[in-house]
């Protein structure tokens, strides 16, 4: 970075600007770039003045591999754009967190999540003519799984045990699971995705803005819940409760609302009594009624 090449004087016909085309190949055994360790660095870009393009940057990272192509597209008034077509595999979730300074949030970190990722992302980000990114601006697909994943100390999951029985909420393992997130206009979009291992099942889809304002929607499962407390109710709501543990999931949907430093959790008690209407024949209605009851008695606990 600090070679005087990059502050040459280029001759020949530019003129004041820079519009010659140009083929670089690099490679290296190790590449660092704050906290980013790689090795086995390689690539080739091709470009005219200061738009490049490379189909083939590759990466040994985290235990695993990127590979990507990039773009990067001079805009008007000194703007510019990047863009990206990448692939994650066989890398360290932990150690992909960390290097990329938990990209920017402190909500969910390295502190909190492991596993081993496979991710291929497409990413679009503007930049200004300081070249800052314009968060407003950035836009991404990204598929992704996770196996072998693990959630330690994670505040919004460890909240749940006021709903919960589950204990072991604190270190939560989970069996593989994929998804797909989406950024567009500041704000993250997370589809339903499921979490379960044998101490609990979840359900998680929502949205997470770049000002740190959550609005989820996390299911459980009605065994998790209410399926051995003993608190007062009906034996029929008893038998109800251990006969639909043998037979099917009924699902009570949490919401997590608010910024992160004041996050509310309430029982959706609309959605209960839409999913009960749908699972439970009319004999049941009583036992409805009282399974209400009890889960409005949790969301004022």
């Amino acid at each position: 970075i600090n070679w005087e090449i990059w502050n040459a004087n280029f001759t020949g016909s530019d003129g004041n600007s820079f519009e010659s085309g140009y083929e670089l190949a690099f490679a290296a055994n190790r590449f660092t770039y704050k906290d980013f360790d790689g090795t086995d660095v390689k690539s080739t870009i091709k470009g005219k003045g200061l738009n490049a393009k490379t189909e083939d940057f590759f990466v040994r990272h985290s235990g695993g591999t990127i590979s990507s192509s990039i773009e990067w597209r001079e805009l008007i008034n000194g703007s510019s754009q990047l863009r990206l077509n990448g692939n994650i595999q066989n890398a360290e979730l932990k150690e992909i967190l960390r290097s990329f300074n938990n990209f920017d949030q402190n909500y969910i970190t390295d502190k909190n999540l492991s596993g081993i990722l496979d991710s291929r992302a497409q990413v679009r980000m503007d930049f200004d003519s300081s070249q800052n990114i314009l968060s407003e601006k950035i836009i991404a697909d990204i598929e992704f799984k996770i196996e072998n994943g693990r959630i330690i100390d994670f505040e919004t999951l460890k909240a749940l045990k006021r709903f919960s029985e589950v204990d072991k909420l604190n270190d939560v393992q989970f069996g593989p699971f994929t998804n797909r997130i989406r950024i567009a206009n500041k704000v993250v979009i997370i589809p339903e995705m499921t979490l379960e291992n044998n101490a609990i099942t979840l359900k998680v889809a929502g949205t997470h803005s770049f000002e740190n304002y959550l609005d989820f929607l996390i299911k459980m499962q009605l065994r998790d819940i209410v399926g051995n407390k003993k608190q007062p109710r009906s034996k029929a709501l008893d038998e109800f409760i251990k006969e639909k543990n043998m037979t099917e999931k009924v699902w009570v949907p949490i919401k997590v609302q608010g910024p992160v430093e004041n996050l509310k959790f309430s029982i959706d008690a609309k959605k209960i009594t839409e999913g009960l209407k749908s699972n439970l024949k009319n004999d049941w209605k009583k036992q409805a009624e009282d399974l209400k009851s009890i889960f409005q008695k949790n969301e004022k606990t």
